[in-house]
């Protein structure tokens, strides 16, 4: 049996609930909060609160102020950071802020400060905080993020910051910054600047707007309805409702109240105010005024419709089709057209895979013309469209595409293009169809007018579809008559069925670069990353014998396979395999490894010099890429499986669909979250079905016993039940009188004749929620506290499994007593060396990872490290606690990226682990989006040790051998190949294949080209040599040896943006300072090891540590440093902040002063070893030099501060005989000419007495080369003139001119608007300029485009700036410097020559008009009337041809009209039809 719904063809709003965490009002919400704390792990700096649009004031003060809260209890530093977005402000270099502190900054300070009675504001900020949604973001003094949000002004964001008053307040911080739940608005209007926003007395908080009816049709007059949300009569006397902010329209008379659990309806005839036809506003003040109650913005609604809540007091709404005045919310009406089916992140990353299908489930057609998507994707459904009874229609990225790779699919149902793409996070979508009114007696649908019909806000979490996110399927609705909100109601699509099996094969020699432990009698299967395969027919060959190694190539015997970690639900499976026998089922959770997880299947025999790998697979869903390698050997087959074309069920039926789906559980949680000794637990959940409900029951059991209990839930005002009828359903648990471990799930049936049950969690009893009772909670202070709960199953499961699983157990997690996770996960982590003396989660002290679902994120995270300050192997924490946290500062004094480490309070099952912990942030995903937010799409590599380990079997007393990673540039006749590198470089935050190694083979072949005479130039173009001699010498300063770099190959991390250079990110420094190191003479350049004399580093690092050049950079770190953080008291006052700050808040640690003394003998040995090696700076010779070459050669020395010379203002690098010994050939730019030379520090400042000025006269007869070329014309704010072929983009662009009489060979040239870089971009080879030819250059910042024009890593600026052009030798052949830019402003030289200035029209491409007057621009005007064919109008030039064209998206465009121009206006009708509501157009001459 069916669901039942009523068909009716009308329309219902939808306001999502997937953000619910109680039912609440604003006001009620804004209860609800957490205290202040970090909202991610990236800083402990938030933006607290933002008064973006603050109320209007009678004197006309701008009150616009951002907020700043620090979370750590001792001062932290704000020197040069800065918020951008849609404001910009730099802070003074001596900026701080006080411990648990705050700061504000504010467009106008003194308003704010006198507003506010505030002694220091900073700013003013440039820019506004935008009303209609902006971005705020907080950068570092290095340019990193520290916390960005993207915030908006509707619900489910709280409408009350825009414009009644209220600030918008981060209150629910560990939710992360980036997730709407963490916001509220402000308690009280004004908000609270400079100081914790603190909760009021607040009698009406429960009080809350549940339904309203603005149209006058049907039996029920319009109304509005309020709701006491609790269980107490309230007062409503002087609160207020209005549709006006400053407007007391309706004011409820002294003496109203309101029981608990009722509702009381004010009709539109008593309001004193009208509902408004189209979009309106609803707000409740409180009797003070000082506080917004609750607010409604509200859509057109069909006629006789109203819009409520759900059920009384919940935070979803929906229309209802027979209003309830006066009557609990219930039976809300659904359309029969339903969003059903949604692929938002393809597996092939490829946005034009992307569709949303809808479906009919009702008896009618449905005329879906006018339609549209509003929210999220933007698509107008043509006329006509009808979408059957039982229909589907599917709505398009690319139409064309869909329909090449779906072959069945009918072209009559998919429809498209649609404006912009899906998120691959998760958003709304609105679908929307326009409203009709009476006009002379005849409906017609009026286009403002428009009235949601579905909504969908989905996640790409599991809860949703656990293959969906990219894993190759879409999201399916399960049944079309369900709540299609509630993620339970989804699932992935089933694309097991539609890929093949193909050969997957491997042959190559056993790699013998490194030594071997174990033998090759294991053959290793896991895939790459998430996912699963079918795999069969394996086998592994002798190459030159064809001996066979696996004697159960098929698994049709019983043969024993070792399966562990993130593959240990891998299975043999029946009727699945390439004959319908047996197959092996790989299912990975995580991507797999060498060291445990991995299916291990053993091989007989003996090991050959060169062997063959063979075997079948079929992907099923997630990663396609599976490895089968031999143990210790290095040898592989790697197979990426096809994925299918077709995926997802476009046109369709839904794989996932069902008759019937149970009820919605959700809002899960427990009260209080530790409830002490002889108290009840109280848990609630949200539960609700279409068709009712017959039962809802809370299970539980007392751990570690198996026995459990089931209670009845309730809606009834009893038992624990707040508030009668709402929705929420409770029970409690009973009191313990000791402590114990209660495990519990929730569960539901509908009342459906054939019943469904769900539970949460999902997969409960599997899963459980876990509540410790009987027990008083950790006492609170200022470092967060981080509660794990599990049950004994799974800390016996845990125990059991190998050590170095990354496979989660599932845990709970409880954060400072506020907040619970019930879906999280736990396994152990730190590496193979460490993990050996683990013995359980509450055992030996360990690092821990937990996890969390993608939609109930912590601190913005799916997964979180845990550390032990020190190494877990050592059994006990490093005393200090201080050692990682001080190398990282150090790291961020030396300018490169740096790991943050919060200090926290770990307790697993009320044990606490160690003195304290640290939350800390490791090179991954989120580290790139942070230190590279422009240019994040590259290549992170993690350097780490090539490990073999025992077989799984042996867990519990593992061995392993370990060989550093080294850039040796191995290789067989084939080149260079990836098993060499991918288990010591792998491949890490990957997009698609993660056997991305391209990039990473060419740094190796580079850096191993120690003998080509360009070694470092070619060196130096793919590595930025500079920032990793950085990340090296503060390794060598602490004396870190265990790291890449050093003796050791591994804790490290290199990235590749995708338009930049390799960079190394360090990562776990817990060896220096004297511990398990060297003493503070350790020498500079160490690569050697008294402790393990087998680590000698990398060898090609130690011939990067002999080139000169290079050792300059590190040395110049060197001495940055000695006279930085490590001069006088500075490192000293770092450490014993902290220090204080520990023991205050209770933690045992002891004095840092061993590691104050170390940096200050460290810094003293550094200082006279370094100055042993420095020089003066001197230029050799005299004066003046005479050649008649066009290069001269100069040389002297160079103290080791200096960067660069600057030669005339422009940097020149020199090359380096001597660690202090420079020669330069210098570029002879006239007949005679000057040059300054001056040496440069790191900062830019110029080196004190180092600047010297010679003069060269030249005697030559060759003219010099770099006088042929010219910038000719730039445009800067290009809006409308010229669109870029590539992207049809309007882009800034560039013109060079050949105006000599021969070819110019532009190789090697360089363009740049920084003269301190004047290298920024080069032309490639073969690039020519014709004698007298004109050459375009797009300045759009997009380098990586493709196309026959050449892009540029930089935009102009249109408010003005230099272009400058550059030789191959380095002359400056051309330099403009230009002021603002008016849009389509062309500048340039006239005629070709002269000086630049304004043109009268732009000429890219062409000759210059010699005139340097600009015409008057003449408009194109648009003229449109509703319903009436419009316009376009434009002057055309006499004589010029023009062409009018229009496109629905930007890149194509089609000719919609041509004329030439008389001198006079052409005009153009548009007929109505002939373009999409949204089209676009442009006029353009042809060439």
């Amino acid at each position: 049996m069916m669901k039942v719904f009523p068909t009716l063809l009308a329309t219902l709003f939808l306001f999502t609930a997937q953000y619910e965490l109680t039912a609440r009002s604003l006001s009620a919400d804004a209860a609800k909060t957490e205290k202040t704390g970090p909202s991610s792990r990236r800083s402990p700096l938030i933006i607290s609160e933002v008064m973006y649009h603050p109320a209007t004031r009678e004197d006309g003060a701008n009150l616009e102020f951002i907020e700043i809260y620090n979370s750590q209890p001792w001062w932290e530093e704000l020197g040069n950071f800065r918020i951008d977005g849609d404001v910009r402000f730099t802070f003074p270099a001596d900026a701080r802020i006080d411990k648990l502190g705050y700061v504000v900054i504010a467009a106008d300070p003194e308003a704010v400060k006198k507003a506010y009675g505030l002694e220091q504001v900073f700013g003013p900020f440039t820019g506004r905080l935008a009303n209609s949604g902006g971005r705020l973001r907080l950068r570092n003094n290095l340019d990193a993020i520290l916390f960005e949000v993207d915030y908006e002004t509707r619900a489910p964001w709280p409408s009350s910051a825009d414009g009644a008053g209220h600030s918008l307040a981060l209150g629910r911080p560990s939710y992360g910054e980036r997730d709407v739940r963490a916001w509220t608005q402000s308690d009280t209007i004004g908000g609270s600047p400079g100081r914790a926003d603190t909760l009021d007395d607040e009698p009406l908080r429960p009080l809350a707007i549940n339904e309203i009816k603005t149209n006058r049709e049907g039996d029920t007059p319009a109304f509005i309805e309020l709701y006491n949300h609790s269980a107490t009569e309230i007062d409503l006397s002087g609160a207020t409702l209005t549709d006006s902010i400053g407007e007391k329209k309706h004011t409820f008379a002294e003496g109203t109240k309101l029981t608990g659990g009722e509702t009381l309806a004010v009709t539109e005839t008593a309001l004193g105010f009208e509902f408004a036809a189209d979009r309106g506003a609803v707000w409740l003040f409180n009797a003070e005024g000082n506080r917004v109650l609750d607010a409604l913005h509200y859509r057109p609604q069909p006629d006789g419709y109203s819009l409520g809540r759900t059920t009384d007091g919940s935070a979803q709404w929906d229309h209802f089709a027979e209003p309830t005045l006066g009557q609990a919310n219930t039976a809300p009406f659904q359309h029969t057209v339903v969003i059903n089916e949604i692929m938002y992140n393809p597996i092939s990353l490829d946005d034009n895979d992307e569709y949303v299908e809808l479906h009919n489930h009702g008896d009618e057609p449905v005329d879906l013309s006018n339609w549209q998507f509003n929210d999220g994707i933007t698509f107008i459904f043509p006329y006509p469209t009808t979408l059957p009874a039982g229909g589907y229609i599917v709505v398009a990225k690319n139409r064309e595409q869909l329909l090449a790779k779906h072959k069945g699919l009918d072209p009559k149902l998919v429809i498209g293009n649609y404006i912009g793409t899906l998120s691959n996070r998760g958003e709304r979508l609105l679908l929307t169809e326009p409203k009709e009114v009476l006009r002379n007696g005849r409906p017609i649908a009026i286009e403002p007018l428009r009235i949601p019909v579905d909504e969908v806000t989905y996640h790409d979490s599991a809860a949703w579809g656990e293959w969906t996110d990219a894993g190759g399927s879409s999201l399916e609705l399960r049944d079309p008559r369900s709540d299609n909100r509630h993620p339970g109601n989804w699932a992935s699509s089933d694309e097991s069925e539609k890929s093949e099996w193909v050969n997957v094969t491997g042959e190559g020699p056993i790699d013998k670069t490194r030594g071997q432990m174990f033998a090759s009698n294991y053959l290793q299967l896991f895939l790459l990353d998430k996912g699963e395969c079918l795999v069969d027919d394996v086998q592994v060959y002798d190459a030159g014998t064809n001996a066979k190694r696996v004697s159960n190539p098929g698994f049709e015997k019983s043969g024993k396979l070792e399966i562990a970690g993130t593959h240990k639900s891998s299975a043999i499976v029946e009727d699945l395999g390439t004959d319908d026998s047996r197959a092996l089922h790989i299912k990975a959770v995580n991507r797999g490894d060498t060291e445990c997880n991995a299916v291990w299947m053993p091989l007989t025999g003996r090991n050959a010099a060169k062997m063959r790998i063979e075997g079948k697979a079929r992907w099923l869903r997630g990663h396609p890429e599976l490895l089968m390698r031999t143990r210790s050997s290095g040898f592989e087959a790697f197979g990426a499986l096809p994925v299918p074309d077709n995926l997802g069920t476009p046109g369709k039926p839904n794989t996932a669909l069902v008759g019937n789906t149970g009820p919605g559980i959700s809002g899960v949680n427990h009260s209080p979250i530790f409830p002490p000794k002889g108290e009840k637990a109280t848990v609630t959940a949200r539960v609700a079905d279409p068709d009712g409900l017959a039962k809802v029951s809370l299970h539980y059991r007392i751990d570690p016993g198996k026995t459990t209990t089931e209670i009845e839930m309730t809606d009834d005002g009893t038992g624990g039940d707040a508030v009668a009828g709402d929705g929420v359903f409770a029970a409690q648990l009973p009191a313990q009188s000791s402590t114990k471990l209660i495990c519990f799930w929730v569960e539901a049936t509908d009342a459906l004749g054939q019943a469904q049950t769900t539970t949460y969690p999902a997969n409960a009893p599997t899963r459980e929620c876990l509540v410790r009772m009987g027990t008083k909670p950790a006492k609170a202070n200022d470092l967060g506290q981080y509660h794990f709960l599990l049950n004994r199953s799974n800390s016996t499961i845990w125990t059991r499994s190998h050590k170095r699983s990354n496979a989660p157990v599932p845990v709970t997690m409880v954060y400072n007593g506020e907040r619970v996770i019930y879906e999280a996960g736990m396994y152990y982590g730190a590496g193979s060396y460490h993990s050996r003396v683990y013995s359980g989660p509450t055992g030996a002290l360990s690092d821990y990872n937990a996890t969390y679902p993608s939609d109930d994120r912590f601190l913005g995270a799916k997964k979180i490290i845990l550390s032990m300050p020190g190494a877990p192997s050592d059994r006990t924490p490093e005393p200090t606690a201080q050692i990682e946290q001080s190398a990282y500062w150090l790291m961020h004094k030396a300018g490169v990226p740096y790991m943050h480490r919060r200090f926290v309070n770990l307790y697993i099952n009320g044990r606490k682990r160690a003195k304290v912990y640290e939350d800390t942030q490791r090179p991954n995903r989120e580290i790139v989006r942070q230190w590279y937010p422009n240019d994040g799409d590259g290549n992170l590599f993690k350097i780490q040790m090539w490990k073999e380990m025992s077989n799984p079997e042996r867990g519990g007393t593992y061995q392993y051998q370990s060989h550093p990673a080294v850039l040796s540039g191995e290789q067989d006749a084939n080149g260079i190949q990836p098993w060499y590198y991918r288990l010591s470089w792998a491949p890490r935050a990957y997009d698609g294949s993660a056997n991305q190694m391209e990039n990473l083979f060419t740094l190796v072949e580079r850096i191993n080209d120690t003998r080509n005479s360009d070694y470092i130039e070619r060196l130096e173009e793919v590595a930025d040599m500079e920032q990793w001699m950085r990340v090296f010498a503060v390794q060598n300063i602490v004396c870190n040896w265990d790291s890449y770099g050093a003796s050791n190959g591994q804790n490290m991390s290199t990235f590749r943006p995708a338009n930049g250079r390799f960079e190394m990110i360090p990562w776990d420094i817990d060896l220096g300072f004297g511990k398990g190191s060297f003493g503070t003479s350790n020498k500079l350049f160490a690569m050697n090891n008294p402790f393990f004399w087998g680590l000698t580093g990398d060898p090609v690092i130690k011939k990067i540590y002999a080139k000169n050049h290079f050792k300059r950079y590190y040395l110049r770190t060197v001495l940055e440093m000695i006279d930085g953080p490590m001069k006088g008291n500075t490192f000293k006052t770092y450490v014993d902040k902290k220090y204080k700050a520990l023991r205050a808040n209770g933690q045992t640690v002891t004095s840092p002063s061993k590691l104050t003394s170390f940096i200050k003998g460290r810094a003293s040995y550094l200082k006279s070893t370094v100055n042993r090696m420095d020089d003066d700076f001197s230029v050799k010779g005299e004066g003046f030099v005479e050649t008649d070459q066009q290069t001269v050669t100069l040389s002297g020395t160079a103290p080791l501060r200096m960067k660069t010379l600057l030669v005339n203002g422009v940097p020149q690098q020199p090359k380096w005989g001597r660690l202090t010994t420079w020669k330069l050939v210098l570029p002879v730019e006239a007949t005679k000419k000057a040059y300054t030379i001056t040496a440069i520090d790191g900062s830019g400042q110029p080196v004190a007495d180092a600047e010297q000025t010679i003069e060269v006269q030249y005697t030559g007869d060759e003219p010099f080369p770099h006088e042929s070329v010219q910038i000719n014309e730039w445009m800067a704010a290009n809006k409308s003139t010229l669109a870029d072929d590539a992207d049809g983009d309007f882009d800034d662009w560039i013109e060079l001119h050949n105006h000599s009489q021969h070819d110019v060979d532009l190789t090697g040239w360089a363009l740049t608007d920084d003269k301190q870089s004047p290298r920024k971009w080069l032309f490639p080879e073969g690039a020519t300029l014709p004698a007298g030819g004109f050459l375009l250059i797009w300045a759009d910042g997009e380098p990586q485009q493709n196309g026959n024009q050449f892009h540029l890593p930089f935009k102009l600026d249109a408010n003005g700036e230099a272009i400058l052009l550059f030789d191959p030798d380095g002359r400056l052949a051309d330099e403009v410097i230009f002021g603002e830019q008016k849009p389509d402003e062309a500048m340039g030289r006239p005629g070709d020559n002269g000086e630049p200035k304004r043109l009268a029209k732009a000429t890219p491409g062409a000759p210059n008009d010699d005139s340097g007057n600009a015409k008057p621009t003449q408009p194109i005007r648009l003229k449109i009337d509703p319903g009436q064919p419009f316009t376009i109008t434009f002057h055309g030039e006499a004589g010029v041809k023009y062409l009018l064209e229009q496109s629905t998206d930007l890149r194509t465009w089609r000719e919609a009209h041509s004329a030439t121009g008389q001198g006079a206006p052409i005009r153009h009708v548009i007929p109505l039809g002939q373009a999409q509501p949204e089209s676009f157009f442009r006029v353009r001459t042809p060439e």
